[in-house]
């Protein structure tokens, strides 16, 4: 006969399994529809646990895994959760929470104990939970609303429609069109509050607006009281939200538009192989040489730009090994009208474990790693003629160019993680993330310009991967990925912006 321990253990299984089986039970489409989420709890030493991961999906919202520094954030409509593993501290905006029991691994995921945390929930976030340690299960209700509200703003050529969300829609997921008066927007996944959006202020061309709560997509229909010539839809990330641009324009207003858009295009991108000539960067195992490995990830680069984006001019400040000066570099970008400039390296550091790739933005230095790959970098002064122009460069005029780009850096911030996402799509090695440093070579870009350390060639590794072709070729695409995801967001700004 079994013990009875372990038969009410079997119960319990039995019993969990029956709540799983069941999964998301969800109360019809509905204004402010509410669904009832069930977490499978794991016991570790005695002490109920969830996962952190398995929680974000079921509640829908997007998260960052830093594998590195073992963090795990959540992002909420308004608030973000910050987890840190084997602490037992937990952060809700600014606000710290201190839970009984620590935070602990599971591959690479994030467990979390059940009850207290369920506790910071309900507390930071207003989420109702149940739990039930005799299942085990936990249990709470979480609205499904992903479209929270409608903005509408009349602009001097038409108007503008923000629609604030939770999450990131798909392209194929959202559709819209006119029809005799009406303009239409469908999104499959969207889930509303009806009430509230219908009573949403009108302006512009807006009338009147009647929202649709359908089973498994929502249908937003807006009344227009005047006649609509063209219309774009597009989505922010930051802040999240889908835009919906309705135009009235005048023959004057699109011809203005037409102008902008070609003036600000983005179609010339300027790739800078680092170093060069007589300047062999830094130097691997076997001899690798970073100024060899990088002009060849630089060409892959351009080949596979020209292909897939022929609109867009590719050029180089250099396409054989030849020594540039880091000053002619950003002068080539700014006398060829460049758009975009990006700087190819290697990395390299006396510890030799220490490998991954990252993405430099021109700031001032915040950590010693960040601030001895500048040095590294800005070193090769000593191959050229004159280094007078380099003089001036301490912190403070750092700081000082940092300021004279400003037009540049947000742009700058969002290539720098785009392109380090795109890498991170591609690549092995470990993601060492944004950084940002006082690099030469990026000082005086009349545009957005990263520079991209593509792996630690002291690394006997990643040395090993960057003298393959293949590797290169993954290099080259993961910075294209993030060519491609600024460029789709750039140009739509050049058209927001020449539409104000």
């Amino acid at each position: 006969m079994l013990r009875s321990a372990t038969a009410f253990r079997i119960l319990q299984l039995v019993a969990l399994c029956l709540v799983l089986a069941v999964g998301i039970r969800q109360t019809p489409a509905q204004s402010g529809a509410q669904s009832t989420l069930i977490a499978h709890i794991q016991d570790r030493d005695g002490i109920p646990y969830f996962s952190a991961v398995e929680l974000a999906k079921m509640l829908n919202v997007n998260t960052y895994y830093n594998p590195q520094a073992q963090k795990l954030i959540l992002y909420f409509p308004d608030k973000r959760l910050k987890l840190s593993a084997y602490t037992a501290f937990v952060m809700v905006n600014d606000q710290i929470f201190h839970l009984p029991h620590p935070v602990v691994v599971d591959g690479g995921d994030l467990l979390v104990p059940a009850a207290d945390f369920a506790r910071v929930l309900q507390s930071a976030l207003d989420i109702p939970m149940q739990y039930n340690p005799n299942i085990p299960a936990l249990r709470f209700n979480y609205s499904l609303v992903n479209i929270t509200n409608v903005i509408i703003e009349e602009k001097t050529n038409g108007t503008l429609i923000r629609l604030p969300v939770t999450r990131e829609f798909r392209d194929n997921e959202y559709a819209a069109w006119l029809r005799q008066g009406w303009f239409y927007l469908t999104v499959a996944g969207g889930n509303i509050d009806a009430r509230q959006l219908s009573q949403a202020p009108t302006a512009g061309v807006v009338r009147r607006i009647v929202p649709i709560q359908k089973e498994g997509s929502v249908q937003l229909s807006f009344r227009l009281r005047g006649e609509v010539k063209d219309y774009e839809v597009y989505q922010n990330n930051d802040p999240r939200e889908i835009v919906l641009s309705l135009r009235t324009p005048t023959d004057k207003t699109r011809d203005r538009l037409n102008e902008a858009r070609s003036r600000w295009k983005l179609d010339r991108i300027v790739l800078d192989a680092g170093h060069g000539g007589k300047d062999p960067g830094a130097i691997g195992p076997g001899g690798l040489k970073e100024k060899d490995v990088v002009l060849d990830i630089t060409k892959r680069l351009g080949r596979i730009i020209e292909k897939n984006l022929p609109e867009v001019k590719v050029i180089y400040t250099r396409q054989k090994d030849v020594f540039i000066p880091l000053q002619e570099r950003t002068k080539i970008a700014n006398e060829q009208n460049g758009k975009l400039f990006v700087s190819i390296h290697a990395n390299s550091n006396p510890n030799h474990r220490v490998a991954g790739f990252e993405t430099y933005l021109l700031r001032p230095g915040k950590t010693e790693d960040a601030i001895g790959v500048a040095e590294r970098e800005n070193s090769v002064i000593k191959f050229e003629e004159s280094t007078d122009f380099y003089k001036r460069f301490n912190n403070e005029t750092l700081i000082l160019a940092t300021m004279m780009q400003s037009a540049f850096m947000k742009e700058s911030e969002d290539f720098a993680s785009m392109v380090q996402t795109g890498l991170g799509h591609n690549l092995s090695s470990a993601n060492r993330g944004v950084r940002q440093a006082g690099f030469y070579v990026l000082v005086g870009a009349s545009m957005p310009n990263i520079l991209v350390e593509t792996g630690y060639i002291s690394n006997a590794k990643e040395a090993r991967k960057l003298r393959t072709p293949e590797y290169r070729q993954e290099i080259a695409r993961g910075v294209y990925q993030g060519i491609v995801a600024f460029k789709k967001k750039y140009d739509q700004q050049t058209v927001d912006q020449a539409s104000l």
